[in-house]
């Protein structure tokens, strides 16, 4: 039986009702690089039958190791330490089954591989993860793995933290949910372009009419359109006081009980929904993403700094929520 099959298998039968599961496509795989958090070594994977990854050190233009992945076409991810270490994490073609995370020692040799339902518990592949026909969603799909000096940290769709020890590949969890984002939001000035998005989406009649305002250090736009939703267009632009916006990110932990594990376009003339984006030392920016109901939210530290958010991107008049001004 196929691991896939396996793990689906096994958590029917242990929810005692059916999983909902949505379809999903996969193109032809491509190959992979990434770099180590100090830019020393450059790791790169191929796709085949069988797929490769070899480490290239950049300083000296040589290839250190090249050697077979025990992945049936090509990981669906892969990052390096600055120590030497890959990590690779999923199967294209079947996220969340077997060789959810693989590490890679100096020289190329598998230190541990491991199936996802080492990783997560069975209630937690059961209840907080998200089920597609071929795949087990687990990872949270816009923040990279990374490695500090003694691990790679992997973030889950739910929030809990992963570490994987670059000595021995042991595992163990981070004392916070979403603590790269945490560290983010006290450290935001040390981003090359730390962003904010505060976009709001209606739809009437059919047609979606969506605003984005834009906030970044010293300068705001907002624009009809959202992502999504075409080109933004009728812009405006205004100035931003940069500790104004340290501001904002230093209160944003208020909303992280509505963060959101995927990116689907919501919409309705209550919700407001912030995103979050840090350029920092990775090549992809780490992204989040908060939707929050502004007139139903109870919790008045919460109600606060969206206010703010929206005060700052000139938006206080966007929601008119009865007995409540911002």
């Amino acid at each position: 039986m196929k691991p896939s099959c396996a793990i689906v298998t096994a958590l029917l039968l242990s929810s005692g009702s059916p999983l909902q599961l949505y379809a999903d496509t996969w193109g032809p795989p491509i190959p992979k690089a990434a770099l180590s958090p100090s830019g020393r070594f450059e790791a790169r994977t191929s796709v085949g039958e069988p797929a490769s990854l070899a480490l290239w050190d950049r300083g000296s233009r040589k290839r250190i190791y090249e050697t077979k992945l025990v992945n049936s076409m090509s990981p669906l991810g892969v990052f390096v330490a600055d120590t030497g270490e890959v990590l690779t994490v999923d199967d294209h073609g079947g996220a969340g089954q077997a060789h959810a995370v693989v590490l890679y020692d100096q020289a190329g040799h598998v230190i541990r591989d491991y199936g996802l339902e080492s990783i997560l518990s069975a209630q937690e592949l059961r209840d907080k993860v998200d089920h597609s026909v071929s795949s087990i969603w687990w990872r949270y799909p816009t923040e990279s793995p990374w490695a500090d000096r003694d691990s790679f940290h992997i973030t889950t769709i739910f929030g809990a933290e992963v570490l994987v020890s670059l000595k021995d590949g042991g595992l163990r969890r981070g004392p916070e949910p979403f603590s790269r984002l945490q560290s983010h939001l006290k450290t935001a000035r040390a981003c090359v372009h730390p962003e904010i998005r505060v976009v709001h989406v209606t739809k009437e009649h059919e047609k979606y009419r969506a605003l984005t305002c834009a906030l970044v250090p010293l300068k705001g736009s907002c624009h009809e359109g959202a992502t999504g939703f075409g080109e933004l267009r009728k812009g405006r632009t205004f100035p931003i006081d940069s500790l104004l916006l340290d501001q904002l990110f230093d209160s944003a932990g208020s909303l992280l009980p509505w963060i959101e594990r995927n990116w689907a376009v919501k919409w309705g003339p209550d919700l407001i929904q912030v995103e979050m984006s840090f350029a920092c030392s990775q090549a992809v920016p780490d992204e989040y993403r908060f939707v929050v109901d502004r007139c139903a939210l109870k919790d008045p530290k919460a109600a606060a700094v969206l206010d703010e958010f929206l005060s700052v991107a000139n938006l206080s008049d966007l929601v008119d929520c009865p007995g409540h001004r911002p």
